[in-house]
């Protein structure tokens, strides 16, 4: 995974296979290393597994796991990665038949790309030609976000088979594959793009492809492909103001995602709560920068985040404030979320009675005025 940035596309697809290449599965295409799941388990029987690939004139092969920097991309350029997916002989003789599986995972978050960006795989001969349909076709973000679970794969080049076919590379040859890329004309700017992917395979002996393959079991997110966007530092959250006329839209409270509140204040713990992370959960909302307790909980219903080195930096998130004991639920006038240098405000149009509607997010790292809106005003933008 060298040579890639933040600023770079990573979209990962894994196949279970090799004994001695995958232990556990990829959740995301980290930008340093391939990040690993956890409490995830895969099927035994793995066997040894050889995938060669070929983009312009770079080539490369490994026992599974693969990355390949495709460059910068202006609009409208188009381009496309072959790969052979092969059961070797070695040693100790010809490998078992092996049913195989294609995986998806969350791009790194860089920006619009990511719905810019069209990907199809389909089967090829081993000239190149086109021998199916595609087995998926739409943006880095819908192929992402709808494959997490596996896809089947087919030695018969049947693009619609739910259930893989075994594959006996020693008596049919290996699996080729094409997957084709384009980024959209109308697209702004040039990006430098990098695919990661692991491939693997299951011994046919012994297994029952009808059980959903490996990643019938992982829990599949909702991959972000919005904005770029900073990691949330705080939420403050705006109220009309008891007994004034119309709405007097003041500061009810302030929620600091920082590792300050569960050390000094009992609010969350290290796991839940840390800088610009929070998990889903209902906290205690302070006053202000202090552990002044205002009477009210904010729940925490989603997170939207990205990948930042190890930990998963919260970039956007949803919640609802309610009141503790008899105290009744608040009616909510205005969100602020703090992000970078600025701060995203958001009214009544993205509030829906005491919370969200939807998930806000904190200010675009691209955005020159540092946020949106003022205090009172609303006017933040998803």
């Amino acid at each position: 995974m060298s040579g890639l940035t933040r600023r770079e596309i990573l979209v990962g697809a894994s196949v279970i296979g090799g004994a001695g290449a995958i232990s556990t599965a990829s959740t995301y295409g980290a930008l340093a290393d391939l990040e690993r799941f956890t409490g995830n388990s895969l099927q035994a029987g793995l066997l040894d597994l050889l995938v060669e690939w070929e983009h312009d004139d770079d080539t490369g092969a490994s026992d599974g796991q693969v990355s390949i920097d495709l460059g910068t991309l202006s609009p409208g350029r188009q381009g496309y990665v072959t790969f052979i997916v092969d059961l070797p002989e070695s040693d100790d003789g010809v490998n078992n038949p092996a049913y195989t599986w294609v995986r998806t995972f969350c791009p790194s978050t860089t920006g619009r790309l990511a719905g810019a960006l069209t990907l199809s795989l389909r089967y090829v001969d081993e000239t190149g030609a086109y021998t199916s349909e595609p087995l998926f076709e739409g943006t880095l973000c819908d192929v992402a976000r709808t494959y997490q679970t596996g896809l089947a794969l087919d030695p018969a080049h049947d693009p619609t088979a739910t259930v893989p076919g075994c594959l006996n590379a020693s008596e049919d040859g290996p699996l080729h594959l094409r997957l084709d890329y384009e980024l959209a004309e109308d697209y702004v700017g040039e990006e430098t793009v990098g695919l990661g992917f692991e491939f693997a395979a299951v011994a046919c002996r012994h297994t029952d492809p009808t059980d959903g393959g490996p990643f019938a079991a992982v829990q599949a997110v909702n991959c972000y492909c919005g904005p770029d966007r900073h990691g949330v530092s705080y939420v403050e959250v705006y109220v009309c103001e008891d007994g004034a006329p119309g709405c007097d839209c003041v500061l009810l409270g302030k929620l600091e995602l920082d590792d300050k509140l569960p050390e000094n204040c009992g609010i969350g713990t290290p796991e839940t709560l840390g800088e610009n992370h929070i998990e889903p959960g209902r906290y205690t909302l302070p006053v202000d920068d202090d552990c002044e307790d205002t009477g009210y909980d904010i729940v925490v219903t989603e997170t939207v985040t990205k990948p930042d080195g190890v930990d998963e930096e919260v970039v956007a998130l949803a919640f609802h404030v309610e009141g503790d004991g008899e105290t009744p639920d608040p009616t909510l006038c205005q969100v602020a979320v703090k992000g970078g240098p600025g701060v995203a405000y958001y009214g009544p149009e993205h509030l829906d009675g005491n919370g969200t509607d939807g998930v806000l997010g904190a200010p675009e790292v691209d955005d020159d005025d540092g946020g949106t809106g003022a205090p009172g005003t609303g006017g933040g933008s998803r």
